[in-house]
């Protein structure tokens, strides 16, 4: 590649992730999400701008975090003739780390789900927030409560669990 494709890529990539940011980042905001106003009445304000640093950095840190592990597991355990192996066990193996990071998207949205049912029994309508908490926290940064989905410290407890499973394979 050449520099300039490194940097169109590398501003193609800050512009979505900022996005992503910004639009997680207005749950905070009066407007809220589903009609549950946040706490922020602007989004110039100081309180917005370190809600948005979060945001952007948890998009960030998730994304990257999920490279590296599907590049990392990519052909790990592979025999040079993948399609050649003995046993139903090394087959599905070799398909496994052959799409890592799906995987992990995968366990990760059904036990969100499980969560946020578990959490949201009462509010049928907040169950569809497991699927952008695959991507980030769907609560209001600013609230001690779940509105939306499930307690901060389970979510991110259940990321380092995440993180510490996928650096021991």
């Amino acid at each position: 590649w050449t520099p300039e494709e490194w940097w169109f890529v590398a501003a193609s990539m800050l512009v979505s992730i900022g996005s992503m940011a910004f639009a997680f980042a207005g749950i905070d905001l009066q407007d809220g999400l589903n009609g549950i106003p946040g706490l922020l009445k602007h989004w110039l304000s100081p309180a917005f701008v370190m809600v948005l640093t979060f945001r952007f950095a948890e998009i960030s840190s998730r994304l990257s975090s999920l490279a590296l592990f599907s590049v990392a597991t990519r052909k790990a355990f592979q025999s040079d003739n993948f399609f050649d192996v003995a046993g139903v066990f090394e087959q599905m193996l070799n398909l496994i780390l052959l799409t890592g990071a799906p995987l992990v998207l995968l366990v990760d949205l059904l036990v969100l789900f499980c969560l946020v049912v578990h959490f949201q029994r009462s509010n049928k309508a907040n169950w569809n927030y497991a699927i952008p908490s695959v991507l980030c926290f769907m609560n209001p940064l600013l609230e001690r409560g779940s509105p939306f989905t499930i307690p901060a410290w389970l979510y991110f407890t259940w990321r380092w669990v995440q993180l510490f499973g996928m650096a021991g394979v």
